[in-house]
C-alpha cells in the first residue's frame, strides 16, 4: 500500500504489485506520447493550460528531480543524461521564477475550495555556482540543496 496516499490518487496495490503497475503505466504513457500531434495540442492541467510539449517537459522535470531525490536518499550516484536534464531545467525555469514563489503559491491556495489541505510544492530556489553540474542546478531551482 502506498503510504499517505490521498483518496483517488491511484490504485490501492500490494507492495509487490507496484513495479508491474509502474511498468504498465510507463508503456501506456510512451505509446500515448508517440502521437506527435499531442505536442502542439493545448492541455488543461489543474494549474494551467499549456501545449503538450510544455506539459511533457514539466513532467520530465518532475521525474528527474524525484529520481535525484531517491538516488540521494539511497546513496546512489546515477549518470545523468544532460539532454534530459536540460529539458527539465528549461521547463522549470520557464514555469517557475526564482523570486515570488511564495506569493504565487498563496494565490493558488486562496483559489482552492474550503477544506483542501495545501502545502507549497516548491521551496525557494537554492543558490549554486553557475558552473555546478546541470543536475545540481536543476534540483537547486526546484528548492533542494544539492
Amino acid at each position: 500500500m502506498c503510504p499517505r496516499r490521498p483518496p483517488g490518487a491511484g490504485p490501492d496495490l500490494a507492495d509487490d504489485a507496484w513495479p508491474a503497475a509502474w511498468r504498465d503505466a510507463a508503456h501506456v504513457l510512451q505509446a500515448t506520447w508517440t502521437d506527435a500531434s499531442l505536442l502542439d495540442r493545448p492541455m488543461q492541467l489543474p494549474w494551467a493550460t499549456m501545449p503538450g510539449a510544455a506539459v511533457l517537459a514539466t513532467y520530465v522535470n518532475e521525474v528527474t528531480v524525484h529520481t535525484w531525490d531517491l538516488a540521494r536518499a539511497t546513496g546512489q550516484t546515477p549518470e545523468w543524461d544532460d539532454d534530459v536534464v536540460g529539458v527539465a531545467f528549461a521547463a522549470i525555469r520557464e514555469a517557475m521564477p526564482a523570486e515570488g514563489r511564495a506569493e504565487a503559491f498563496e494565490a493558488v491556495r486562496d483559489q482552492l475550495p474550503p477544506g483542501i489541505e495545501w502545502q507549497p510544492p516548491f521551496g525557494p530556489a537554492v543558490e549554486v555556482p553557475d558552473d555546478a553540474p546541470l543536475v545540481e542546478r536543476l534540483v537547486a531551482w526546484n528548492g533542494r540543496t544539492p
